[in-house]
This record gives structure tokens, sequence and C-alpha cells, in this order.
């Protein structure tokens, strides 16, 4: 990265600290919240937050990105360090310089190491909170349904409503 990146990254990285506001005055709400954990392109955002209630397409506002956790729910630091590592690699990726990236990058393992990732937070979270799996939207062959983690480890298909 150039000195002009790396300033605007730490930027945003900022600006998405500032939205840690927004997360925790989620987590103020009595009611059961539900995260939807997805790599991103910009800061390496990969977890979003609403109330579980809300069954839209909506994700809600980011809480988590390439540098840290900001929600109210703890997580270890092992796996927060984890969701950084595997988001900055997704960001780091030549998405706008190379068009055949979309073609050639590993989906499918990439996508296994995030489930997986999900899965981990579940088991550290329990009852605590949804845990939704949401496919990049580079992805070619997206496939549009996200997956709910539950609590034994199993997983099944959450479709939105538009």
């Amino acid at each position: 990265m150039t000195a002009e990146q790396i300033s605007i990254h730490i930027g945003l990285l900022e600006y998405l600290r500032s939205m840690n506001q927004i997360c925790n005055q989620e987590n103020t709400n009595p009611e059961k919240l539900a995260y939807t954990i997805f790599a991103d392109i910009g800061v390496a955002p990969w977890a979003w937050v609403k109330s579980a209630e809300d069954k839209t397409r909506y994700v809600g506002p980011n809480c988590a990105d390439g540098s840290g956790w900001f929600a109210d729910i703890k997580m270890s630091e092992q796996l927060e360090r984890d969701f950084v590592e595997w988001a900055i690699f997704y960001d780091s990726q030549p998405w706008f310089k190379d068009e055949s990236i979309y073609q050639t990058f590993d989906w499918v393992s990439f996508n296994k190491k995030g489930i997986e990732l999900a899965t981990r937070l579940k088991s550290e979270i329990g009852d605590s909170a949804l845990v939704y799996y949401a496919y990049p939207s580079e992805e070619p062959d997206r496939v549009k349904v996200r997956i709910e983690v539950l609590n034994d480890g199993t997983r099944r298909p959450f479709n939105p409503i538009d």
C-alpha cells in the first residue's frame, strides 16, 4: 500500500470505530441480537448487528472490521484475531485491478473458513444472539441464501424477507 492508501485506510478505520456507538446502542436494547458475518471490501469489514426480530435482508450497522470487534458481546481474543486475519486477506485482494480474480479466487475455501469462524462465534456466545453467515457479494456464483449457525454447530438456510 502507498502512504496515501494507508492514510485513507486509517481514516476509514477511525470512522468505523465511531460506529461503535451505534453497535453499543443496539446492544442496550433488551431484544436478542443477530450478527451477520461476511467479508467485504473497504477496511476489511466482517460483521454487522441488528435486532433478531428483523428478518429482512438488512444486516444492520457494522460492528467489526480490520481493526477488530467493537460490539458489546465479547469474543475471545484468538477468535477476533482469526476473523481480522480472514477479513484483511479478503480486503487485500486486487478486486478492482484484476478482473480475473473473481474467477480464480478460491471461494470454496474462503467461505468454508468464514463459516467455521461464524460457528466458533456461535459456540462462544451461545443463546445470547443469532449468528448468520452470508456469502460475499463479489462471488460470481454467490449463494443468495444466508446460513444460520445453530448452538450445536449445525447450520440451516435463512432466507431474508425482501
